[in-house]
């Protein structure tokens, strides 16, 4: 009797411990597929727990470490993100979504020569690659070095010149050259490929502003609300210092 009761109470056990881990995956490929779909859905930290089962089967996995530490990015905790991106990088030196993820979260951390080498060596890898272009013109900015930075735009621009994210760079560097009908015209390039980016318009505004085209200014203003419905309380007081509101 002793022995039956026993094996029920294993048996009970097994259950609740398979039970607890059903939600896991048995395959290194189903659980990357999982934690992918959760990426998507911006569901991070739940993406991590099969990112790490597909790890723990597979540790040679390195989209799968390059997925963690692209969740821990998103969850803006970039030194875990770069520390998964060097396992990823260690695994294949040629991912090229790995040096251009790693330089953000360098920049992010205020790395910038480490961030410059990466973005270099992204683009190194595929030259014909816009985003990597427009990064690195984010980061020349960063630097103060706005000829630079104005290259990498116009590369980007040439490649992808249906991409909002070049004229909308390129626009930014205008405005710190307080060159502000460059800047409009940029920004007006970009709201016509993304009319829903908030960003353009705020960016926008503070351009017209500076020409004393308040109810231009105003009116941009107004649309970046509509969209996102509330500023950042950076952006807020920004345009409140410029009277614009």
């Amino acid at each position: 009797m002793n022995v039956i009761i026993r094996l029920i109470f294993v048996s009970y056990i097994l259950l609740l411990v398979l039970t607890d881990s059903s939600a896991l995956c048995q395959s290194a490929q189903e659980n990357y597929d999982k934690a992918s779909a959760l990426f998507e859905k911006q569901k991070y930290q739940e993406a991590i727990s099969y990112f790490e089962a597909a790890i723990k089967i597979n540790p040679k996995d390195y989209m799968a470490h390059f997925g963690r530490g692209l969740c821990f990015y998103r969850m803006r905790q970039p030194e875990l993100a770069i520390d998964d991106i060097n396992q990823s990088l260690q695994l294949n030196p040629r991912h090229i979504n790995a040096y251009y993820t790693r330089a953000l979260a360098y920049q992010k951390i205020g790395l910038y020569p480490q961030a410059l080498a990466d973005f270099n060596q992204a683009i190194s890898l595929n030259s014909k690659d816009a985003q990597s272009y427009t990064a690195r013109a984010s980061l020349f900015r960063d630097l103060r070095k706005y000829e630079e930075a104005l290259q990498d735009c116009n590369k980007a621009i040439e490649l992808a010149p249906q991409n909002d994210i070049g004229f909308f760079e390129r626009g930014n560097i205008f405005v710190l050259l307080k060159e502000y009908d460059k800047a409009i015209n940029n920004f007006d390039k970009a709201i016509s490929l993304n009319s829903n980016d908030a960003t353009s318009y705020y960016n926008r505004a503070l351009a017209y502003k500076k020409l004393g085209k308040l109810d231009l200014a105003k009116t941009d203003y107004n649309k970046a609300l509509e969209i996102k419905g509330k500023l950042d309380p950076a952006q807020q007081a920004i345009l409140e210092a410029n009277g614009v509101k």
